[in-house]
């Protein structure tokens, strides 16, 4: 105690009283009611969680109903599915799927084998497509075009152009009546296929530059004597742009010059399928030496990963030279007989006097069933032109064989000429004297030379 109580308070004079409360008889049924209440809300909230969870669970179902579904779709267009991670190994950390939708697996060397990922879209539970590359690299998708440049007055303007929105509106079609999934993946595979193939086109252009091939700004331009073709690669957005004002329609049969273009672009895109299909039977077959391969198939498998433009110059330039060829021994036929044209058409026009052969260097190498093969191959035309002597007696016989050389490029003519004596019996064959045996690589030396030798030969 403190001093002031002690003064004040008298020790002994504090005291208590217990107080007895009474008892509540509805105290019981209270509580019992609030114990009722934490059991229902207790329950509610059970009930709402379950709920929850079935709904929730219901979703999921949904889902990977939908997902798996989606990936059934996907292996009925046989696609190859493969484990894969996010980063697009092959791992198999993680349930996600690769798809492989490059041609790796097909004989191509391209740097990308084509490789993507089918992602699970946690909102609606389809399968989304990604190609796995470097997201930090910005990638645009580009198309192949074709144009064709005609010499009008002495100035090379557009003819005609190849389409790039009919290979387009496909995907678009079939996103729309089908899975978005296998339109995305043929998407993908078709534009990887473009790139691949402009690829190709660079490299093999890089090395005919001594061949009137050029490489201006990601542009290859083939000069064809009267007519220059452009190989570019234009992203689908720029293509409209440029057939803004045209009002193009799809459906609109397409122009000759148009169709040409067309045509050289789809040359193109079939010799790619073919070196890739020349790349796969090559990794089956056990390798050669060296010492096995003769000089021309050594050549031809040093060329063998850009064989595209090669084939394609090669023919043009071999066609026109026929043209001009034919042209020429027409035009000197008429000479030799003083300008009778009618005598010259007969001659021309008999396929017993004039004949033209078509055929392909080492055909007996090319299978008749393989027209990738005769593709490959260098062309190869025979030419035999019989004159009759103006004495009477006896023809002269000229067989010119012209062909291309192992890399396309460059002609080779070779000319024989025969003094045809026929024999005195029946059962005796003709007597044939060479008279002239030359070969050249150059048209004005051949011309000048055909120029010379048949009017100096038929006399």
């Amino acid at each position: 105690m403190s001093p002031h109580l002690k003064q004040f308070v008298r020790v002994g004079s504090l005291n208590s009283d217990k107080i007895v409360a009474e008892d509540d008889p509805n105290e019981a049924e209270r509580v019992s009611r609030v114990g009722q209440g934490w059991k229902l809300d207790s329950l509610t909230r059970a009930g709402s969680s379950l709920r929850s969870a079935s709904t929730r669970l219901s979703e999921e179902v949904l889902k990977e109903r939908k997902y798996w579904g989606d990936v059934v779709q996907v292996l009925k267009c046989k696609e190859v599915l493969t484990k894969s991670n996010s980063l697009g190994g092959t791992s198999g950390n993680t349930k996600e799927f690769g798809v492989k939708y490059g041609f790796g697996d097909s004989g191509s060397n391209y740097f990308d084998k084509g490789i993507g990922l089918l992602k699970k879209n946690n909102v609606y539970g389809n399968v989304m497509f990604r190609p796995a590359t470097n997201e930090q690299i910005e990638r645009t998708y580009k198309v192949v075009t074709v144009r064709v440049l005609g010499n009008v007055d002495d100035q090379f303007v557009l003819l005609g152009q190849s389409d790039i929105k009919t290979q387009l509106a496909k995907f678009e079609r079939r996103k729309q009546s089908g899975i978005p999934v296998l339109s995305e993946i043929e998407r993908a595979r078709f534009f990887l296929f473009e790139e691949e193939l402009f690829y190709q086109l660079l490299k093999e252009a890089a090395t005919l530059l001594s061949t009137n091939v050029q490489v201006e700004s990601n542009k290859i331009i083939v000069n064809l004597h009267n007519e220059v073709v452009e190989i570019e690669a234009i992203a689908p957005d720029m293509s409209e742009e440029d057939n803004e004002d045209d009002d193009m329609d799809v459906s609109k049969p397409l122009s000759v010059h148009d169709r040409r273009a067309e045509l050289i672009a789809l040359f193109l895109r079939l010799m790619l399928c073919a070196h890739h299909k020349r790349n796969r039977e090559k990794k089956r077959q056990p390798p050669k030496s060296l010492q096995q391969l003769n000089p021309e198939q050594h050549a031809q498998n040093s060329h063998e990963n850009v064989l595209l433009l090669r084939p394609f110059i090669g023919y043009y330039k071999h066609n026109e030279f026929v043209r001009e060829l034919e042209s020429i021994l027409k035009e000197t036929v008429q000479k030799v007989f003083d300008n009778d044209f009618a005598r010259a058409e007969k001659i021309m026009n008999d396929p017993e006097t004039f004949k033209i052969t078509r055929s392909h260097k080492h055909a007996s190498e090319v299978s008749d069933s393989d027209p990738f093969g005769k593709c490959i191959t260098p062309p190869q035309s025979d030419f035999q032109l019989t004159i009759p002597l103006k004495t009477g007696t006896g023809s002269l016989k000229i067989v010119i064989a012209t062909s291309g050389t192992q890399t396309f490029c460059n002609l080779s003519t070779k000319i024989d000429i025969y003094r045809i004596t026929p024999s005195g019996s029946v059962s005796d064959t003709d007597d044939y004297e060479l008279l002239l045996d030359v070969s050249f690589n150059d048209l004005r030396d051949l011309q000048d030379c055909l120029s010379w030798a048949i009017p100096q030969y038929v006399i």
